[in-house]
């Protein structure tokens, strides 16, 4: 050391308290920059992650309730019928209320659970249960303030028919057995062999009509996500949203305008 100060080495000067190395004011900035830049990018990056997770897991949610419902509705189709003695087959009209199609046709279906239950003789007795039941299909809605009628979703309900008269019953004692959110477009088409429908029995069809006592062959399910605008008609709503649809052939229904249909029963298309 030379007057109090270090003396120089073979490699130059030694490191004093002033010299020591170090970051600078401007290195510090630059890296908690580039941190934050970093930072953001991994944020944004997770975020987007987890929307399209959000997007494909709804999808599939979607996806599986149409393929659900699609397949519900194939079951309840094979088994329609027309009963002449309840003076009904098959009706497919529009709601003059809301302007959203239905469907209702009466099926076959197997007693319920109370029926295989293992009873003693002083219970009491079963209620009476018949093999038949009405089945409809219509979108659940509500009107606005507005006078805009929104869809909630579609459902599926139930009534057991006990006696001929209850097929003309005024909405009490009909339990939904299923109800869809994810679906608020439905159109439903008829085939009676030659033409399609959007309607069954078509209002301009006369007594003597034959398809009035009939099925028709095939029934044609489109349902979508989305509501239909209010200006938009339901044939131009598959060129605008995603549909999910199915052609479904009623075992019931063979006959046409023109001759029997003979194939496969149970045969569907999608």
């Amino acid at each position: 050391m030379v007057n109090g100060k270090t003396a120089p080495t073979a490699y130059g000067l030694q490191p004093t308290a002033f010299s020591r190395p170090g970051f600078t004011l401007i290195e510090v900035i630059l890296a908690i920059a580039l941190a934050v830049g970093l930072l953001a990018t991994i944020m944004a990056f997770h975020r987007q992650a987890g929307y399209v997770r959000n997007v494909i897991a709804d999808d599939m949610a979607a996806s599986a309730a149409q393929r659900i419902l699609m397949d519900r509705w194939s079951d309840d189709l094979e088994g329609a019928l027309p009963y002449s003695f309840l003076q009904m087959g098959l009706e497919g009209t529009i709601n003059p209320d809301t302007d959203l199609p239905e469907l209702r046709f009466v099926t076959a279906t197997l007693p319920g659970p109370s029926i295989w239950a293992v009873r003693k003789t002083t219970d009491d007795p079963i209620p009476p249960e018949h093999d038949l039941q009405m089945v409809i299909y219509q979108l659940s809605s509500f009107r606005c303030a507005d006078d805009h009628v929104h869809v909630t979703g579609l459902q599926r309900s139930v009534r057991k028919i006990i006696t001929p008269t209850e097929i003309r019953h005024d909405g009490k004692d009909v339990s939904p057995s299923m109800f869809i959110p994810q679906v608020k477009f439905l159109d439903i088409q008829y085939y009676d062999g030659g033409e399609w429908f959007g309607a069954w029995p078509m209002p301009e069809w006369d007594s003597r009509d034959p398809r009035r006592r009939n099925l028709p062959t095939a029934v044609k399910v489109i349902v979508g996500r989305e509501e239909c605008p209010p200006d938009m008609k339901p044939d131009d709503y598959p060129l605008s949203y995603p549909t999910f649809q199915r052609t479904i052939f009623l075992t019931g229904g063979t006959m046409s305008l023109d001759k029997t249909i003979i194939r496969r029963p149970g045969m569907v298309t999608r």
